[in-house]
């Protein structure tokens, strides 16, 4: 460190002297095209100047970016919020500053039957409580998830998949019905929101560090006691469920702190429709999804989009290691074409069911305005045409999946019946979109839609015989989609 002031500009002079001498190492008969040169970004440059509109264009981008330079003001002639065919729908929730999404959908949606049969204008589950049971049984699920790989190399694939899923706030369709048949369901005014249900960050980093810590303890003890390598013994598992046990302890200490002790009775007042006093008492959260919610999940099916063609369409897949509740039914998706999907929806639709559908949200889409349309940026002319890029190149490259389930509440038909655009309600607060609601037009749903679960009724028998055959178990990292937040 210099000292006097001398001292510091001979520093700045030696400093000066290293990078005026500093040259890129040179790679042996490196062909010139490999690299990118000044040639090259004179060609660049040359290109650029080419287009006088490049100049204006940049002006507005460095202004307000490229999404307001690009918004297409044609989109505020249409009258996006107008749906020949509607379903209910409570009021609009919000997750806040958490990855609920897939659970706020799937609540959404069984409320719309329980509004029914309780006579209400409006009504809300708790996500709070379906969260507290989420984080215990994905801290178990990755326990076990651990023990099962224990004699897998740490830079395995398998490893590798199971270590990056803990706690997390990511999740299937088929997880929340598992947790609604062993856990049930209560209105929000049993288990309301807290600070960390609704920033989950810190909560998640804190269930993660101990559920990392207890992961190492077992695969040191395992490396230990098994230096070759060996399958562990039944003893040996014993052990390894003791130490799950107690850590499980610790991650129930942390949700009670952090999301408050779930309730094991359901005790609800409220006023129906007709402005009279309502009560029930003395019943589980089992007992009130089973007694009021009119959703079989048993008839549920997850049509998922594959569009890598990997698989027929008909067939039904699921996954190593994401088993969430041990003892449920687990991931089940049928493969089904983007016209199987549009028509089981609209035919949920018209029978007055609203339904659950995971997409890629960030795509062509207002969050402000609440468009999702693929004509909403006008970037093939502020910036450069991408031209021909398919669902199935941006599924295979990485650059568009599965990130946020809504729920489909309505439908824009044409007089022929065509699909013109998707009422969305989203969870994401009333202060975006249409008071919370968005509008999706169907392009935008074929590109960037992978899965929506609908009754089997809807489902074509041709796709639906899928479900009879034995289904196919993918290695996780070769997964379709994974889930929404």
């Amino acid at each position: 460190m210099p000292e006097t002031e001398k001292d510091v500009k001979k520093e700045k002079k030696t400093k000066a002297i290293k990078l005026k001498n500093y040259k890129l190492p040179q790679i042996a008969e490196l062909d010139a095209n490999q690299t990118v040169n000044s040639e090259l970004y004179a060609k660049f440059q040359k290109d650029f100047a080419a287009s006088a509109a490049n100049k204006v264009i940049a002006s507005a981008i460095c202004n307000v970016g490229i999404a307001e330079a690009s918004f297409n003001n044609n989109m505020l002639r249409d009258e996006r919020f107008v749906f020949s065919n509607e379903t209910k729908r409570g009021g609009i929730t919000n997750q806040k500053q958490s990855g609920r999404c897939w659970l706020f959908a799937a609540l959404n949606e069984a409320r719309v039957s329980i509004m029914e049969t309780l006579q209400l204008d409006d009504f809300e589950l708790s996500e709070n409580y379906m969260c507290f049971y989420e984080k215990m049984e994905k801290s178990n699920a990755f326990l076990e998830n651990i023990i099962a790989t224990l004699n897998k190399d740490v830079y395995s694939r398998d490893f590798d998949f199971v270590k990056d899923n803990a706690a997390g706030d990511g999740g299937f369709f088929e997880w929340y019905a598992d947790l609604v048949t062993k856990y049930g369901v209560v209105p929000k005014a049993c288990m309301p929101e807290t600070f960390h249900s609704s920033n989950t960050t810190f909560m998640v980093e804190a269930l993660n560090e101990r559920l990392y810590r207890t992961a190492m303890q077992m695969r040191n003890a395992y490396a230990a006691a098994y230096p070759a390598g060996e399958e562990p013994t039944a003893e040996f598992v014993r052990e390894m469920r003791q130490k799950k046990e107690a850590c499980l302890s610790e991650i129930y200490n942390i949700c009670v702190k952090s999301l408050g002790e779930p309730p094991t009775t359901v005790n609800f007042a409220y006023m129906d429709k007709k402005k009279k006093k309502q009560e029930i008492k003395g019943i589980t959260p089992k007992e009130f999804y089973e007694k009021y919610c009119g959703l079989p999940l048993e008839d549920m099916v997850v049509l998922t989009n594959d569009p890598t063609e990997r698989f027929a369409d008909g067939t039904a897949v699921t996954y190593k290691y994401c088993q969430l509740v041990q003892e449920g039914k687990g991931l089940l998706q049928l493969l089904a074409p983007m016209e199987e999907l549009t028509a089981a929806a609209v035919k949920s639709i018209k029978a007055g069911q609203p339904m659950w559908f995971a997409c890629d949200v960030g795509k062509s889409s207002d969050r402000k305005k609440g468009y999702l349309d693929h004509e909403t940026y006008l970037t093939d002319l502020t910036l450069t045409p991408v031209g021909e890029f398919s669902k199935k190149d941006r599924t295979i490259i990485g650059e568009t999946q599965l990130n946020h389930a809504m729920l489909l509440c309505g439908v824009d038909l044409t007089e022929d019946g065509e699909v013109k655009k998707w009422k969305v309600e989203n969870s994401w607060g009333d202060t975006v979109g249409e008071k919370g609601v968005f509008s999706m037009s169907h392009q935008w749903f074929l590109n960037n839609t992978y899965q929506v679960i609908v009754n089997k009724k809807y489902v074509s028998k041709s796709i639906l015989a899928g479900l009879k055959k034995k289904p196919q178990e993918i290695e996780p990292w070769k997964m379709i989609c994974f889930p929404g937040k």
